[in-house]
This record gives C-alpha cells, sequence and structure tokens, in this order.
C-alpha cells in the first residue's frame, strides 16, 4: 500500500458535500499511466489525501496512478473530513502480442451489471471466473446474428442458440442509451431483458479454460430490435440550447425533420433560430452561422440542406461547410410571383418542403395557398392552388386554406397537410384524402382493415407528413397523435393510431398504440406536441416532440403484421354476486410464431367507467386465459380484454353482458 497526501489549493470541501474523482475508473495496459484529480460537485479542487491498494500500485503527489497488471483501487478522502471520500478503480492488462484481453472491451466495464476485474468478476453475482491478466483468444463467432423483437418496457426472454459446447463461463453484453451493461449468464441459454431505449451490440460471450492463463472467447452477436417510441435526442421536460448527446442535449422547439444518406438528422429549431444535426447515435450539434428568421421546414439533396424560412419568406441552401445562400424568394420580402430567373421569384411564409426524383423542390407557400416548384436551377412556377383564394375546393381548380408538411411519391403524387386535413395532388388536381379542411375532429380509434368515411374530420391542426411503406403518416399536433393513413377504394381510409393520446399531454416513451381503445397502464406512448417527422429507413420514424426527438421503432412492421387473435367468450345475462367465469383465447398464430403476450381484463360502465380493479396476467404458447368476476351493482357491462405481445403489438376485444 502506498499513502502519500496531494494538497490541492483552492477552497475546502463543505462538511455536507461529497468527493467527486475523475475520470471515473480506467481500464490501460501495462506501463501506462492514468491522472486522477478530485473536486466538489460545484467543480472546486478538494484538498485531500490519496491511497491505492492493489497489486504494485502507487498513486503520486501529482495524482498519476502507476501500477502493475490487476485490479486496483484508488480513494480520495477529504483532508479536512475522512469521512468524506470517493473511490474509483482501475485495471492494468497485460500487453500480449496478438490475444485479445476481456477487459479490453471498453473503459465503462466498471459501470453496474459489468464486470470489476476483467476477467472476471461480475459485481451483481460475485461470481469469479478467472484472474486479472489471464489471456483471451478470439476465435470465429457465430456466422449469424440471432434476432430478438421486444416491446419497450416489457420484461421479454431473449434467447441464443449453444454454442456447441459447455462453455466455462458465458457474458451478455448490450448497450442501451449510451450506457453499456454486462452480465454473468453463465449456464443460461436467455436472460430477461426490459430495454428503455434501442439496444445495439448485444452479444453473448462463451469463454472456455484452456491452459492454466489461457481462455477462449466465441461471441454470438444478438439483433435485438426494440418497438415503441424510444427516447433518441433533447429532453422532454423543457427548452434549452444545448448540443450533446441523447438527454443531455436540448432543443427549444424543433419543427421541420429530413435525413441525410449516412443517417445524420437535421432539424429546425425554429424557436432557436439554428439547425441541429443529430448522429445516428443521437450526439446533437449545432450548425451556426446561417442568417435564419425561423425556420420551419428542411430538405437534404446531395450534400446540401434545403430550408424553408417562413419567416424570411425566402428558401435558402446550407453546403456541408454551413454556409448559407438564397435559393428562391428575396429575405425579407414577402409575395408571390413565378420567374425563371434565380433571386426574381417571390413566397409568403414558406412551410413544408418535398424532393422529387430529379431534384425539384416543391414548396407549400402557406401565405399565397399554393404550392410551388423550384428547378435545381432555381426557377419557380406554381403548380396548384390560385394564388391568394383560400378554400378547400378539390379538383383541377383546387384551393387550399393553410398549408403545411409535403411528401412525394413515385411517380408524381404529392400529399400535403392542409388546414386540418391531407390532401393528394395529381397533375394539378387537387383531391382530400383524409378529414376536413375547415372543421377540426378528434382521432378515430378504429378496427385495421375496416375503412371509414375519409371525409369525417378526424385531424386536428395536423403539421407534417411522410411514406411509410404503404401508408401515409401525419403528425395530428392538435390531438397529440401520430396517425397512420392508408387510402382506399371509394373515398375511405384505413386509419391505425401509431401513438399518442388525445387526453393525455406530456412526452411519455412507451408502447406504440395502434387504434385500441383505451390506455393499459403507463404501457403506451404519450405525445406532447409532435409537429416534424421523417422516415428512418428499416421501417422507423423520427418525430419531433415538444422540446425532444423520439424514436418510432419499426411501426411499418407492426402496423401490418397479424395481430394477436382474441376471442372473448362471454355474454348474456349474469346474476351479481354470483362470480362470472370469463374465458378468452390465446395469441394467435403470427408471421413469427406463437407470440407470448400480456393481458388485462376491464369491466367497465357505459360511460367507460371501471366498475371492477382491473384484472392482468401473462399467456404464452398460444393457450387459452380465464378470469373471474363477481358484480356488486345490476347494469350493463362492458368486459374489455387486451392483449400486448412482447415484440409491443396490441390488439382488443370486448362483450358486453347484462347484471340483473
Amino acid at each position: 500500500m502506498a499513502y502519500r497526501p496531494l494538497l490541492l489549493a483552492a477552497a475546502l470541501l463543505p462538511l455536507d458535500a461529497q468527493v467527486l474523482v475523475e475520470p471515473r475508473h480506467g481500464v490501460l495496459q501495462a506501463g501506462s499511466t492514468q491522472a486522477f484529480t478530485a473536486r466538489s460537485p460545484e467543480g472546486f479542487p478538494v484538498a485531500c489525501a490519496w491511497t491505492v491498494t492493489g497489486p504494485g500500485g502507487a498513486i503520486g503527489a501529482d495524482g498519476v496512478f502507476r501500477g502493475g497488471p490487476g485490479l486496483h483501487r484508488v480513494r480520495a478522502a477529504s483532508l479536512k473530513d475522512p469521512s468524506l471520500f470517493d473511490e474509483t478503480g482501475v485495471l492494468v492488462l497485460e500487453d500480449i502480442p496478438g490475444l485479445r484481453t476481456v477487459g479490453q472491451v471498453c473503459p465503462g466495464a466498471f459501470a453496474p451489471g459489468w464486470s470489476e476485474a476483467l476477467p472476471f468478476v461480475d459485481i451483481t453475482t460475485g461470481r469469479r471466473l478467472g484472474d486479472p491478466g489471464d489471456r483471451v483468444l478470439q476465435l470465429q463467432g457465430a456466422a449469424f446474428p440471432q434476432r430478438d423483437i421486444i416491446g419497450y418496457g416489457l420484461p421479454v426472454t431473449v434467447a441464443w442458440p449453444a454454442p456447441g459446447l459447455v462453455p466455462d463461463a458465458q457474458l451478455l453484453s448490450w448497450s442501451e442509451g449510451g450506457e453499456t451493461f454486462r452480465r454473468d449468464v453463465t449456464g443460461c441459454h436467455g436472460a430477461v431483458l426490459q430495454a428503455r431505449g434501442p439496444i445495439t451490440g448485444a452479444q453473448v460471450e462463451f469463454l472456455n479454460r484452456g491452459t492454466a492463463r489461457d481462455w477462449t472467447s466465441l461471441v454470438q452477436p444478438l439483433a435485438i430490435t426494440v418497438r415503441g417510441a424510444l427516447p433518441f435526442a433533447g429532453n422532454p421536460l423543457g427548452p434549452g440550447d444545448a448540443d450533446g448527446t441523447g438527454l443531455s442535449a436540448r432543443f427549444r422547439r424543433p419543427e421541420g425533420l429530413a435525413r441525410m444518406a449516412d443517417g445524420t438528422l437535421v432539424a429546425a429549431d425554429s424557436e432557436a433560430r439554428a439547425l441541429r444535426l443529430v448522429s445516428p447515435g443521437g450526439a446533437v450539434s449545432t450548425l451556426r452561422g446561417a442568417p435564419f428568421v425561423s425556420p420551419a421546414f428542411v430538405a437534404v439533396r446531395g450534400r446540401d440542406i434545403l430550408v424553408a424560412d417562413a419567416g424570411g419568406h425566402a428558401i435558402l441552401r446550407v453546403d456541408g461547410g454551413g454556409t448559407a445562400t438564397t435559393l428562391a424568394g428575396v429575405p425579407g420580402l414577402r409575395g408571390h410571383r413565378d420567374s425563371p430567373e434565380p433571386g426574381e421569384a417571390l413566397f409568403d411564409s414558406p412551410q413544408g418542403l418535398a424532393l422529387d426524383r430529379d431534384g425539384n423542390l416543391f414548396v407549400a407557400d402557406r401565405g399565397n395557398h399554393v404550392i410551388r416548384k423550384v428547378t435545381p436551377q432555381g426557377a419557380v412556377t406554381t403548380v396548384a392552388g390560385i394564388p391568394g383564394a383560400p378554400g378547400r375546393q378539390d379538383g383541377p381548380q383546387g384551393t387550399f386554406s393553410a398549408l403545411g408538411g409535403l411528401a412525394w411519391s413515385a411517380p408524381a403524387t404529392l400529399y400535403a397537410v392542409d388546414g386540418h386535413s391531407v390532401r393528394s395532388v395529381v397533375d394539378g388536381a387537387v383531391t382530400t384524402l383524409c378529414g376536413d379542411p375547415a372543421r377540426p375532429g378528434p382521432s378515430r380509434q378504429t378496427r385495421a382493415g375496416v375503412p371509414v368515411d375519409g371525409r369525417t374530420p378526424c385531424l386536428d391542426h395536423p403539421h407534417s407528413i411522410a411514406l411509410l411503406g404503404r401508408d401515409l403518416v401525419v403528425t395530428d399536433t392538435g390531438n397529440r397523435t401520430v396517425q397512420a393513413i392508408h387510402p382506399c377504394p371509394g373515398g375511405r381510409v384505413d386509419l391505425s393510431l401509431l401513438a399518442g393520446d388525445r387526453s393525455l399531454a406530456g412526452t411519455r416513451f412507451g408502447l406504440l398504440r395502434m387504434g385500441i381503445k383505451g390506455p393499459l397502464g403507463e404501457a403506451f406512448a404519450a405525445l406532447a406536441e409532435p409537429r416534424g417527422l421523417v422516415a428512418g429507413g428499416a421501417g422507423d420514424l423520427f418525430l419531433a416532440d415538444g422540446t425532444c426527438l423520439v424514436h418510432l421503432s419499426a411501426p411499418a412492421a407492426t402496423l401490418h403484421r397479424t395481430a394477436p387473435a382474441l376471442m372473448l367468450l362471454s355474454g348474456g345475462t349474469v346474476r351479481r354476486d354470483l362470480p362470472l367465469t370469463v374465458d378468452f383465447a390465446g395469441p394467435g398464430l403470427n408471421p413469427e410464431g406463437q407470440a407470448p403476450c400480456f393481458w388485462t381484463l376491464d369491466a367497465l360502465d357505459p360511460e367507460g367507467r371501471p366498475v371492477l380493479p382491473r384484472i392482468r396476467g401473462a399467456l404464452s404458447g398460444g393457450r387459452a386465459g380465464r378470469a373471474e368476476l363477481t358484480f356488486r351493482k345490476p347494469g350493463r357491462v362492458e368486459l374489455r380484454l387486451t392483449c400486448i405481445t412482447e415484440d409491443g403489438v396490441p390488439a382488443q376485444d370486448a362483450a358486453v353482458v347484462t347484471v340483473e
């Protein structure tokens, strides 16, 4: 043991505070050093005594650690009050060419759930699998990843195949929400995960003892998809201007979204008058220097970002270096004028943007009630609507009332958010597909596969629209929902409520809803103010909601997957104070097999109020379920059964009984 005081100038630590040692933990190769510092939570240096325990380790007066292979503990105790201290760990690895040591996985090896002495002591179980300095030889891993799909927040068992041998140790590792985890799963063929964010880098490592100091490692990758509304970037608790990763970043009011070829998202942060770039991992940076008044919508063409600056009445082009130039319109001057020459056309509060396959840009010119086309050379023409004539007329002389987001679909169809509706434009002719431009309405919650009249008011101030497979998806801002719209013949539409709840305010991450009637505890996502929307590839969507960005994971796969088969077997008249047995079928055969599920049974009066406490349960393997109810009062009761499979697919069935 070495004991040397390290005196730091400046303030002493208050008695009611704590000591913070930085950096948190370290994984070093033999022969390298690590410098540590001690500070108060407010960031002031702290006068501390430093000690280190371990095999041949020492720390000098300069705070630099030096030591040989093995696990060491570094402790900093306040000179004013030794009861105030902090500890960290240092793992020093042998540097053996050609061999990989398990401890080299990442510096997060000391985070909760990871082994504290790599290899191989798991701090959650205390299981010892080897000694520091043991060597691990990496063998060829499995050719194909094991694939699992799980629902947000549901406790789901993720399984992996046996490697054809009996390993001496198994370690499960994964990353979730920027945090890395590792778990000792020796002797198991699966583990229960309850994901609260996207899972990446998941793998099972099978370890076998060779000689006294050698191990072999065989890695089985796990491809895990988490379905639901997942946190991505920004914090729903309030606005701000901070860059960062995930919840540490802050937005003021993100509106339009676009996606670059490498997966980076571009967000128009309107109140911050800035463009924000978000990496596929959720890291947010600000693209500074562009002279925006109030950027509303964005699009990406090649390496350029095209911006509808609603307050500046112009379309700007921002290159890869952040330099902005005017593509169309005259900044600061509103009006309506077409022109074949760049810089001569006029716009009034431009909003939605959409690109066709030839690079032509379509603009929802809200103040002029028209849709404009801007060629790559900057020529501007009006393609739909009558300038200065608001309305809701369909046909070749169609009119618009309050244009918002746009989407383009091959070969030549434009979809536009207009007032409280979604409309299509083909060769200049306008057709209302869903909702009423002049009248708001509540989100429709219809059974999938049962089309309804498309003209019925069902949207309230929609903002953006995107294509998702064969469906249109719209952010229904006034209803705080995201809806999927599938046009059907005869002016009808098939609606699905993807996420959100009109009765709930604020962002809450959770499962997708897909049109079922009522909430299931807090399992389903709620939205604060959904606005911008962009498809993210692989059937995903990204959504600007309130002061954050939300990842809607796999709604395309969820929408058209066969739902669990439910059949509630009850009905007719029952006697009060006598038990009623309710039987229902288990989940049906889905394309992915017999899906285990979680279920609830509600007994509701005609006003939708519960008459009995909610009953919960779980089913697996396609088995049927049973519940027993006893009613105390006469009346009409609706029995509503809700089922959610492990991968987040909901279904619902209902039956009515009369209690005498």
